[in-house]
């Protein structure tokens, strides 16, 4: 099936200029991919990477936020298009992707097939959504799917009537991919598997964050994920835990030390000084000239 096919689709891109005027600015492109919410939601995320001196764009893709309530984008687990689309709006050559829950699966695959990515971040993923569940589990999903499909719609309905973690996950998997029928959504989002993912392809710097404790992606993706990455060109491992009150899934609870964390891993790859103090002043001094910190938001469209 060919999604989204001959629209006019308009990305939402929030972008924090850091002081471009001042010699300490630092011209590093971040982005955030983000999983299931609005960019908004990563507001401040987003101003304190600025307030150390990086400049950041945050947007959102196929099947997220404004992208997806008011233009009907459906998911789209290709995420090379639209990161591809935006680099070469903004003409950018050397960036840095953030990718925060299922957004650090978007940002991997994007990076496997973007070479203007350099340096790629991810928390709170799995490398194959389909394996977080045991193997007997997934056998006996897979077989009701195929041969008692009718059942299992039914049976999908009433969990969704339930409520709760289950409930909330099924509703958001349709939502996300715009399909009214559980088991197709379900379907389509067997698609963030390993196979899609391309691992071997990723050739950049990655940091691979892990919460130890996370009540959504267990610690065995983490170990997955890592033995996955077989060609990059270094790879960092950061697991989080209960005594840091960062064990919980991307860090809630301590995000502050998870931003710390990849601040100082982007200033060892980046070869960045820490101008943290100097760069804050000066950006106050600009954005009290510039009225206040103001939220600028740019569109980009492409035929998808």
């Amino acid at each position: 099936m060919n999604r989204n096919k001959g629209q006019d689709i308009s990305f939402p891109v929030g972008y924090f200029n850091f002081n471009e005027k001042q010699v300490f600015n630092y011209q590093l492109n971040r982005w955030y991919s983000l999983g299931f919410a609005n960019f908004e939601e990563f507001y401040y995320m987003m101003k304190y990477l600025r307030d150390y001196g990086f400049e950041v764009l945050g947007f959102e893709g196929p099947g997220q936020g404004k992208v997806l309530i008011k233009q009907g984008l459906a998911l789209d687990y290709r995420w090379e298009k639209p990161v591809k689309t935006i680099l070469d709006y903004f003409d950018i050559d050397n960036v840095s992707i953030f990718g925060i829950s299922m957004g650090g699966w978007f940002c991997l695959r994007a990076s496997a097939f973007e070479p203007r990515i350099k340096n790629v971040i991810a928390t709170g993923h799995a490398i194959d959504y389909m394996k977080i569940p045991p193997a007997i589990a997934r056998w006996l999903m897979i077989f009701f799917i195929k041969f008692f499909r009718d059942y299992t719609i039914k049976s999908f309905k009433k969990q969704v009537k339930k409520g709760g973690k289950k409930s909330w996950e099924i509703r958001n998997l349709m939502h996300i991919t715009q399909n009214d029928n559980p088991v197709e959504a379900f379907e389509y989002a067997m698609n963030l598997n390993e196979s899609n993912l391309y691992s071997e392809l990723v050739k950049q710097n990655v940091f691979l964050m892990t919460a130890k404790n996370d009540h959504f992606i267990p610690f065995k993706m983490h170990k997955m994920q890592k033995r996955a990455l077989t060609n990059v060109k270094s790879l960092t491992e950061r697991v989080f835990t209960k005594d840091e009150q960062a064990d919980n899934h991307c860090q809630i609870g301590n995000i502050q030390l998870m931003l710390d964390t990849v601040i100082d891993w982007l200033n060892e790859y980046m070869k960045l000084k820490n101008l943290y103090d100097i760069e804050k002043k000066t950006a106050e001094i600009a954005l009290v000239k510039n009225g206040g910190n103001k939220w600028i938001k740019q569109s980009v469209k492409k035929d998808v």
